[in-house]
């Protein structure tokens, strides 16, 4: 009864924890060059923009630092998550593993009858 029970958490827990690696893959920058190009020619059409004023031109300037960094966070955080969540996922399949192919246990009987002989 313990095995199916654990059988179950385990299940259980390798689904939740592949369901977290797939809701934060989406966050993972993974082509971080493409993301640095695209800010850089960001940058430059706000730069040649006559229309802004140099304040406004700092301050999306500005912005676009700051949407960069907070993605970079967001990213390193669920690369975290992600990594974590991988490492879980392992030990919870090498555990379910073992315990579907243990053995059962055996029953020992000390006073079998058959393996005793009276003199």
């Amino acid at each position: 009864m313990r095995k199916y029970i654990f059988i179950i958490f385990s299940l259980i827990i390798i689904t939740i924890c592949g369901l977290g690696i797939f809701d934060q893959i989406k966050s993972i920058d993974i082509l971080p060059n493409y993301s640095e190009t695209h800010v850089k020619m960001h940058k430059q059409n706000i730069i040649s923009n006559n229309d802004l004023d140099a304040c406004q031109k700092e301050v999306l300037l500005n912005e676009v630092d700051v949407d960069r960094k907070n993605q970079k966070e967001t990213s390193n955080q669920a690369l975290v998550v992600v990594l974590c969540a991988i490492i879980i996922l392992i030990v919870q399949l090498i555990m379910l593993l073992m315990m579907l192919f243990s053995p059962k246990k055996k029953e020992i009987h000390l006073l079998d009858k058959r393996s005793v002989k009276l003199s």
